[in-house]
């Protein structure tokens, strides 16, 4: 098995981008990865593509040949991959198996998407189809209520607060105001957020990720290649899915996100590094709640002590472990297949020092995390320095 790294990574503006189309965000991150990685765009054995619905945003099926032929390589194969929030993180994790048992030479993945292009009400229809049709959307089971389930539960088991969420969100939205390519560069105060419209309760308007337009992609090979092509590679060194039920009804847990552990254990198991080796992470903040969920199911903090942790900031840029520097989904965007890509993109910059305000004091180990539906599946990755 070979030892795989990427070169090249890019991620376009994040936003609602009403006068950018899907295939310019195609073109504008598929160009800029590869021009990044040491490589010539003829040069690319396989593309890999992270998306969840272009189906009903942007009447596009057979995704996968759309990007080769946008990028002007029609005859290199691709690959669509689906699966909800995680498709690009598990595209990437795709990618990285097939040139470990030397399939391909090199990958190029791309997570996109377009979501700016329905009403409000049919969107979030479109989101909903990640979850349970027969017994989650049909009962009006929707994210927000599902999330709200895990809230009041955390809370009442472990006395984290609304503050706590709150306080989430004010962390992110700081660092995304730090970032000239999130979708939100605002910061909003406690007090703001503590006060805003309930969406369902316990969460508020700002306690719910935002709907992005966006595209990222990175590029893959094998890690000795990597260094003759880039001064700046950046190895994957872990690689994990884990699963649950994705009917709302059948959740073993409203306190964890099982498949968040397993997928975590998987990752840390090939990686051969524990919680406390890493330095920075990009996490699943669809919601607060989540990202409090997140951060202990990862083992940063003991089950119950999310919350209190990002009281007390150990999770801000200058923290015991920064979280979500870029923004997360909260600040920076959630356009769905885009974001695992985007995060690994992060992580890269973070590496390679290219972050400005909101760059990181020690990154030589970095992870990212996403979930799927209801949740169904989590992906989580792990990046070393290679350099």
């Amino acid at each position: 098995m070979k030892e795989v790294s990427i070169t090249g990574a890019y991620q376009t503006q994040f936003g609602m981008l009403k006068t950018v189309t899907i295939r310019e965000l195609i073109f504008e991150a598929g160009m800029k990865a590869v021009a990044d990685s040491g490589l010539t765009l003829d040069q690319i054995e396989m593309i890999y593509v992270g998306n969840y619905a272009s189906t009903d945003f942007n009447d596009l099926n057979l995704i996968g040949p759309y990007v080769a032929s946008i990028l002007g390589i029609p005859n290199t194969p691709s690959m669509h991959i689906e699966n909800a929030c995680s498709s690009g993180a598990v595209s990437i994790q795709l990618a990285k198996s097939m040139i470990a048992t030397g399939v391909y030479k090199n990958a190029l993945v791309l997570g996109v998407e377009k979501m700016n292009t329905k009403a409000p009400d049919e969107t979030m229809r479109i989101i909903a189809k990640g979850g349970d049709p027969e017994f989650g959307n049909s009962l009006s089971v929707s994210a927000p209520s599902i999330y709200a389930l895990y809230a009041t539960r955390h809370m009442a088991d472990f006395g984290t607060t609304k503050e706590h969420l709150a306080m989430v969100a004010t962390k992110n939205y700081a660092n995304g105001a730090k970032n000239p390519k999130a979708h939100k560069q605002k910061e909003i105060d406690l007090p703001r957020i503590m006060k805003a419209p309930m969406i369902t309760s316990p969460l508020g308007l700002h306690d719910v990720s935002l709907v992005t337009d966006g595209a990222a992609a990175v590029v893959l090979m094998p890690s000795e290649d990597a260094k003759k092509l880039h001064p700046k590679p950046v190895r994957i060194i872990g690689a994990g899915i884990g699963a649950e039920d994705n009917n709302i009804g059948n959740k073993e847990s409203f306190v964890s996100l099982l498949s968040t552990v397993r997928a975590a254990q998987k990752a840390y198991t090939e990686a051969k590094v524990s919680p406390s080796d890493i330095n920075m992470a990009e996490v699943h903040d669809c919601f607060t709640i989540t990202e409090i969920l997140d951060i202990e199911d990862l083992g940063f903090f003991k089950k119950g002590e999310g919350g209190f942790a990002v009281a007390e900031g150990q999770t801000k840029i200058t923290g015991k472990i920064p979280v979500n520097m870029s923004g997360g989904l909260k600040s920076k965007g959630h356009p769905i297949g885009a974001t695992g890509v985007a995060q690994a993109v992060e992580i890269i910059e973070q590496m390679r020092g290219l972050t400005g305000e909101r760059q990181v004091k020690q990154t030589d180990l970095g992870l990212t995390h996403t979930l799927g539906g209801s949740p169904g599946i989590a992906a989580v990755n792990i990046f070393r320095k290679d350099f």
